[in-house]
């Protein structure tokens, strides 16, 4: 018995440029045709293609955002057409295109032609196969730039003609590395094993190898691309299954250099950080893999950090001198103006060797009024709010006032400060010594 899982994805990031303090990445219109083929009219039926396609169908819309075509026991013509249709739907340089196969297919060992196989397909006439050949000619066709085959299939290694060795790092090099993916075309693909069967079932209602592929779009919460989902797939389905999944370019499909980009939902309008180039920064996004958390409008990572959605400014959790999980362990520094801005120029932690004093304008985003603001020029929020005057879940034990980093423009000895009990922003002497919370980003 021979299975077919073939998922096409097709994507173009464009980075805007920055012009504000925060902007926004174009992740572009996302599209994706989901086939499932399950009751064979002339070859044997299997056991999970429908659940599969419709589970694929589920996560890719709902926390994924695509719009989904979903065809379930496709005949020839129907697939075809909808093959013919994405130069409607999905044909413009920022669209992503899915294209997800679950059925049966073949390979041809003595002409090397690999097939899906649709319902209506007959066991010894070839006239209702469709060859992959079909597919990689829609992908040199389409203006999409960046392409994702996912194929749990048997002999699917054929697909594969080298190891892209696309991986994403960590960081700064995030960002100059996702910019030079945008420019030139890719075309990879992520195989369930090389020219070697494998199994239809072995994951519940799915086959083993679409269980681990959905658990992790599932439970992905930030920037995922193609290899390292490789890496998080192949463990697990190679320990379970006498099949080693694969991943490299596609043949004769004009691959020049990328990767694809799962980004969930809630972050494609995420307003991102602008660096001093005025380049958009992306790479807080990767790290939400593993332990973001959303605090209204803010994002924990899990690392002492949060990106505020509304600014794109990452601030540290805890004050200086604090730390734990809620900023439990130490006690909050205090130090007067100067030493603040000597001390706390560039400051290292969570990977990053930029952490700064906020601007006054920085600091009073942080301010949070339960109850409304009562004076607009200060800040000052009504009677009754909650105080401290800032979201305690994502910032706890918040100390009353703190340093921003601006001076009085009309006196060098007067700085201003932003008090968390009040909720309002005044210039002080100087002398006075309040806590401090860095920031990174913006300016």
């Amino acid at each position: 018995m021979k299975r077919l899982l073939l998922l096409i994805a097709l994507t173009a990031l464009t980075i805007l440029p920055a012009t504000a303090q925060a902007a926004q990445a174009d992740f572009g219109r996302s599209h994706a045709l989901v086939i499932g083929n399950q009751n064979y009219q002339h070859l044997t039926k299997l056991k999970t293609p429908l659940a599969d396609a419709q589970a694929v169908a589920a996560v890719l819309e709902q926390q994924y955002g695509f719009t989904v075509n979903l065809l379930l026991d496709a005949t020839w013509e129907q697939t075809m057409r909808a093959i013919a249709d994405l130069r409607n739907t999905a044909n413009q340089n920022k669209d992503n295109l899915l294209i997800y196969y679950a059925g049966h297919g073949y390979l041809n060992k003595k002409t090397g032609v690999e097939y899906w196989q649709p319902v209506n397909a007959e066991r010894n006439n070839d006239i209702y196969w469709i060859p992959t050949s079909r597919i990689t000619s829609i992908l040199k066709e389409l203006r999409a730039k960046h392409a994702l085959v996912v194929a749990d299939s048997c002999y699917s290694g054929s697909l594969l003609m080298r190891d892209s060795g696309a991986k994403l790092p960590d960081g700064a090099g995030l960002n100059e590395l996702l910019r030079r993916m945008q420019k030139r075309r890719s075309r990879t693909a992520l195989t369930s094993g090389g020219e070697e069967p494998v199994l239809d079932s072995g994951g519940g209602n799915h086959s083993i190898f679409a269980k681990v592929f959905l658990e992790i779009l599932q439970e992905n919460r930030g920037f995922l691309d193609g290899y390292s989902l490789f890496e998080r797939i192949r463990r697990p389905v190679a320990l379970n299954a006498p099949q080693t999944p694969q991943y490299g370019d596609i043949r004769m499909t004009g691959h020049e250099w990328g990767d694809f980009l799962f980004v969930p939902k809630r972050l494609q309008s995420v307003k991102l950080k602008k660096q001093p180039s005025g380049r958009i920064d992306l790479s807080y996004l990767q790290r939400g893999g593993q332990g973001d958390k959303t605090i209204g409008q803010y994002i924990a990572h899990g690392n002492g950090t949060v990106t505020d959605t509304k600014t794109g400014l990452m601030w540290k959790r805890c004050s200086e001198g604090l730390s734990g999980d809620n900023c439990e362990d130490g006690k909050a520094e205090r130090y007067n103006f100067d030493k603040a801005v000597e001390k706390f120029k560039s400051v290292k932690y969570a990977g990053y060797a930029d952490w700064r004093l906020p601007t006054i304008d920085e600091l009073k985003t942080l301010i949070y009024c339960s109850k409304g603001v009562r004076d607009k020029e200060s800040g000052s929020c009504h009677e009754g709010s909650e105080r401290p005057t800032i979201n305690q879940q994502a910032f706890p034990n918040t100390w009353k006032w703190y340093w921003s980093g601006s001076p009085l423009a009309s006196s060098s000895d007067y700085a201003w400060y932003v008090s968390f009990f009040s909720g309002n922003s005044v210039a002080l002497n100087r002398s006075f010594s309040y806590a401090v919370r860095l920031v990174r980003g913006g300016q």
